[in-house]
């Protein structure tokens, strides 16, 4: 029989003094495979001014990566019309070193409605990058990843799309996709369906997909652990 899903309260530290320690710096997050997006060889460089579009990214884009860039009629127009959404005051040029190439192109195309995916993958790289609001969208083809893989390498990837499969044991899955509803907001490239065998399909940009399970995993692990205490509280009531 199916838990109903377990929700944690939030507890609130003491604060303790503690001796100031020099922070370290997080772990880097593993390489997307280069079949996907190849590694930049420079760092990206973008002169702008308030014209500026999202045209001028994606050819600077494709400068850092030696990628080449595919869009409809429809989303290429979308992207010369769209401003490339940096602020007065913005770094002129913007210099972006390689390591961060993809996380702040993707952030900025995010930002104005885009989702990229992978048309070809191998010594040619074509990157498909889709207007969300171009109908084309729905064909675009998300990169089958593992849930590890989802969190440990995907989770910065703010526009690029991904697909994966997470086991839920302890979960009513039909149910856990039912509330997490909300937080589809665009159909045609986000998706949360329930399969058999307490499982969950997952699809959206990386980010999004990461953030689905940081959710499902935490509210599993809850499941399990509240069904493995009801278990422990049965087995002592009827020793008694």
């Amino acid at each position: 029989m199916k838990l109903p899903l377990f929700s944690l309260a939030l507890c609130t530290a003491a604060c303790i003094a503690v001796p100031v320690r020099e922070e370290l710096p997080p772990p880097a997050r593993r390489a997307v495979p280069a079949c996907v997006l190849p590694a930049p060889q420079r760092a990206l460089e973008l002169a702008w001014d308030e014209d500026s579009s999202l045209d001028a990214l994606l050819r600077a884009l494709t400068e850092a990566t030696g990628l080449a860039v595919v869009q409809s009629e429809t989303s290429r127009g979308v992207a010369q019309a769209a401003p490339l959404g940096l602020g007065a005051g913005s770094p002129n040029p913007l210099r972006v070193p390689p390591h961060e190439v993809y996380s702040v192109a993707e952030a900025l195309l995010a930002s104005a409605g885009f989702v990229t995916a992978p048309l070809h993958q191998g010594e040619t790289i074509l990157l498909g990058v889709y207007a969300r609001s171009d109908r084309d969208v729905v064909n675009a083809i998300p990169v089958p990843v593992t849930p590890d893989e989802a969190l440990e390498i995907y989770a910065d990837h703010r526009a690029l799309l991904v697909t994966t499969t997470v086991e839920l044991p302890g979960s009513d899955v039909r149910q856990l996709s039912t509330m997490l509803r909300a937080k589809t907001t665009d159909t045609r490239t986000q998706a949360i369906l329930p399969l058999a065998s307490n499982s969950l399909h997952l699809q959206g940009t990386g980010a999004w997909v990461a953030g689905i399970l940081r959710i499902v995993l935490a509210s599993d692990r809850a499941s399990v652990e509240q069904a493995s205490l009801e278990r422990s509280a049965a087995t002592r009531d009827r020793s008694r």
